[in-house]
């Protein structure tokens, strides 16, 4: 039974890389920026939906998510640049940083931790009847929050690759050199 739930797991964990990939091939070709830009950029604006919405909802809560937000995501983006630099010199090194191939496969397991914990605060907050709405949207909000981990765990294990210039200034530079190929060469007199 054991093996039947690993490969199970091991099947849904593949598709899901599959689709964190190409999100990240996207991102990597629109922005010109890396997967760990991405991975923090989604725990900051899930720490501030998370903030913003319990403020909207409850304003003697929002103390307590700016402190569980700040303690949650302070050494996250460090630790996501800290593999990121490590994946850079062993890309162009053509070898792999057993460090970083160690925590990709300690975080195979720690993205759905995340997710059970934000998916079981968001369940608690819709079968309790005893807990009143703003409690309720406070969790969920929780709930997002923790997902987000969930998420950035999910994109810093994908390929790495190099930054680059962003969609518009390739674009750019293109629409420059048909320019210059199409400009007429000027004749001497």
């Amino acid at each position: 039974m054991a093996n039947l739930v690993s490969k199970a797991y091991d099947a849904l964990d593949d598709a899901i890389m599959y689709g964190a990939n190409k999100v990240v091939r996207a991102w990597n070709w629109t922005t010109g920026k890396t997967k760990a830009d991405l991975a923090n950029l989604t725990i900051v604006l899930a720490g501030t939906l998370n903030v913003a919405g319990t403020y909207a909802v409850n304003p003697s809560d929002t103390g307590l998510a700016v402190l569980i937000c700040f303690m949650a995501g302070k050494g996250t983006p460090k630790l996501h640049n800290e593999i990121e630099n490590r994946e850079e010199r062993a890309f162009y090194s053509n070898c792999k940083d057993i460090y970083v191939e160690a925590w990709k496969d300690r975080t195979k397991y720690l993205g759905p931790a995340f997710s059970l914990i934000g998916g079981a605060a968001a369940g608690i907050a819709c079968l309790d009847p005893k807990i009143k709405y703003s409690e309720r949207v406070s969790m969920d909000l929780f709930g997002i929050f923790m997902g987000s981990f969930s998420v950035a765990g999910y994109i810093m294990r994908t390929d790495y690759l190099p930054p680059r210039k962003d969609a518009f200034s390739r674009g750019v530079d293109k629409l420059v050199e048909l320019w210059n190929q199409t400009a007429p060469a000027h004749q001497p007199i």
